[in-house]
């Protein structure tokens, strides 16, 4: 499984910031939050919001298949 460090660093190489990527997950998340996560200050986030990243990840990596069929 992978860790919310690994999904957010996945989702900047999308070209997001982490306040747009604070801003997707669609919960109560500030940048600074996804800033500690991406740069490991923090172990450990909320399970709402892992869930959340790994959404968001997801539906960028079927973006990304799209434009490439």
């Amino acid at each position: 499984m992978d860790t919310a460090k690994q999904i957010t660093i996945e989702i900047s190489k999308h070209g997001l910031s982490d306040a747009k990527i604070a801003e997707r997950v669609g919960i109560v998340c500030s940048q600074p939050t996804i800033w500690r996560i991406r740069n490991g200050e923090t172990k450990a986030c909320r399970s709402d919001l892992y869930i959340e990243l790994m959404k968001l990840r997801d539906s960028l990596k079927k973006t990304k298949t799209k434009k490439a069929a």
